[in-house]
């Protein structure tokens, strides 16, 4: 193994073994071959079997022979994908007896974002072994939905495709997931995330017929087989009003939340004509549907192929692009409408691929937030800016305000604040009342007294709030008037329907003046027309950026920009 590879410094094995040896859950740490290299005191305790006798061995020691070969197939397959694996496991005791685990495997990953191991943890649960019904509930059930899980959901669709084949008939496969459901995690807790599950498990329950079957995956996965399709085009109808349905609001502990999923389809025989192949492109194009906008379905086509080879290249890549410094800061112009002069500039991250070319945020952030590299390149992205502003005033005689965009993993740190000033150089402390740190409305959701309390620590500090993208659903400018927002930016969206569209502008119109008599200053992004100039002056718009003026250009670019006016 290599240093790099090391789960934890040495100093901390003690405390971590003395950790893990107390908890009630079996933890196991298993190799690539399946041989098992490390398990806390409950594994002995549960299974009857000492260290010295698993240790060293495969996990086929456990075996019961109730799981078929195809159990095991689907766990290897879906974990040497770098996916975790959930499932209900029946296992056979040192006496000979079973019993009956709630377990989740999880691949670890080293620094270059390879697999050197899985992390197994489980919790026993009690069951009459000579209880027929109580074992079949187990096994096939997933425990908290009710749901089938996949193992027979794989069953099902496997005799469902026999079946369609004999009478030259169609069957559709939805690969179903919720937008941004980690955040709902994140901010509000596994408990709100969990009757958020639960919530859409019913819907879909409710919403298909007696003969389709829905699955949970685990998460927030669903699977759902259609059968005896008898036409295949009515599949958008229903796949239309499925989206809708589970998109309903959904209350929890006096949160009222916005879920929106995304759903991936493929039809028997045209994609496929076994269970890996309908489930891939299921998959895939479940996936294409994230990228486009989200909240909508997507049927596969095989163009969907080359979008998932990028996206598989992103995430390998990511990696070495953080170590190796292909990550960079481009910054776009913002204008002042009163005087005309450029004022400051947004940050935005580009991915300097060495093959694929210059990447935008709208592929770096999700392939970041996938990775686990979200707070890591965030912080960095900060400690970035502020430097930048310290050589335009140090070396340019320019000083330029910067934007730059605040992840939401960051922003739920409970000790986000403490690690904040740490990014702040002792060179660059002067600087920060420079900086200004960009927020979504998203990132309020829930605790906003919370999230209110961390953005008037910064404020302490001297660092400016922008509220980015306002308009898009998820707050409201009262929420807005117990914080320390500086400057809300008009989501783009709105900006490009004026001023021809009369409830586009009305909304514009609204958030300036309201805004104004809040106290704060509003930029206008994505202008890219004078008409859209103009209307926005005629509206008392403070500021404006867009693609009228520049895009995103490299900071040598902003400091020959800078020194005219636009």
């Amino acid at each position: 193994m290599n240093k790099e590879d090391t789960l934890v410094p040495n100093y901390h094995m003690p405390l971590l073994h003395k950790s893990l040896n107390q908890t009630k859950e079996l933890i196991m740490l298993i190799g690539l071959e399946g041989i098992i290299i490390y398990g806390n005191d409950s594994v002995e305790k549960i299974t009857g079997y000492c260290r010295e006798e698993y240790i060293g061995q495969t996990c086929r020691v456990f075996k019961s022979g109730v799981h078929d070969q195809s159990f095991y197939r689907d766990l290897w397959q879906t974990l040497l994908a770098g996916r975790p694996f959930s499932a209900c496991f029946v296992n056979r005791h040192r006496n000979g007896m079973p019993y009956y685990e709630n377990k989740s495997i999880t691949p670890v990953r080293n620094n270059n974002g390879e697999i050197i191991h899985f992390f197994s943890i489980s919790k026993e649960v009690t069951l009459l072994a000579d209880n027929f019904v109580q074992q079949d509930s187990f096994i096939h059930y997933d425990q908290m939905t009710r749901l089938p899980n996949r193992h027979y959901f794989l069953q099902k669709l496997a005799d469902a495709i026999v079946h369609a084949g004999r009478r030259n008939g169609h069957l559709a496969v939805f690969s179903i997931d919720l937008d941004h459901f980690n955040n709902i995690n994140d901010i509000l807790g596994h408990k709100v995330g969990d009757e958020v599950i639960k919530t859409t498990a019913n819907r879909i329950k409710q919403f298909i017929r007696s003969g389709d079957t829905c699955a949970r995956l685990g998460g927030d996965e669903f699977l759902l087989l259609v059968e005896d399709i008898v036409d295949v085009p009515r599949l958008g109808v229903m796949s239309s009003k499925l989206v809708e349905n589970i998109s309903e609001t959904i209350n929890v502990d006096d949160n009222e939340l916005h879920v929106t999923c995304s759903i991936g389809i493929s039809v028997y025989p045209k994609d496929g004509s076994d269970c890996e192949s309908l489930l891939k492109c299921a998959d895939q194009a479940m996936y294409r549907a994230k990228n486009m906008s989200m909240g909508r379905f997507v049927f596969y086509r095989e163009e969907n192929t080359e979008e998932d080879v990028r996206q598989n290249r992103l995430h390998e890549d990511i990696h070495n692009a953080v170590t190796s410094n292909q990550l960079k800061l481009y910054y776009q112009p913002q204008v002042d409408l009163k005087t005309g002069e450029y004022i400051g500039v947004e940050a935005l991250m580009r991915w300097e691929h060495p093959e694929l070319g210059l990447i935008g945020p709208g592929e770096i952030v999700p392939v970041l937030e996938d990775t686990g590299l979200a707070r890591e390149v965030g912080a960095w992205a900060i400690q970035e800016a502020l430097k930048q502003i310290r050589k335009w005033s140090e070396q340019d005689d320019m000083l330029i305000d910067v934007g730059i965009n605040l992840s939401s993993h960051q922003l739920i740190q409970r000790n986000f604040v403490e690690k904040f000033e740490k990014l702040i150089d002792q060179r660059d402390s002067k600087y920060r009342n420079h900086l200004s740190i960009e927020i979504t409305e998203d990132m309020l959701l829930g605790d906003i007294v919370l999230a209110m309390d961390k953005l008037n620590s910064l404020d302490q500090l001297g660092i400016q709030i922008s509220l980015d993208d306002f308009g898009s659903g998820h707050s409201s400018l009262s929420q807005l008037n117990r914080g320390y927002i500086n400057m809300l930016k008009i989501n783009r969206k709105y900006i490009q329907r004026v001023p021809g569209d009369e409830v586009a502008g009305t909304l514009v119109n609204s958030i300036i003046a309201i805004g104004h008599s809040m106290g704060m200053q509003i930029t206008a992004i994505g202008v890219e027309t004078e008409a859209q100039l103009n209307y926005l002056k005629q509206c008392g718009c403070d500021y404006v950026q867009g693609f009228l003026f520049s895009g995103a250009i490299t900071a040598n670019d902003v400091t020959a920009l800078f020194k005219n006016k636009p």
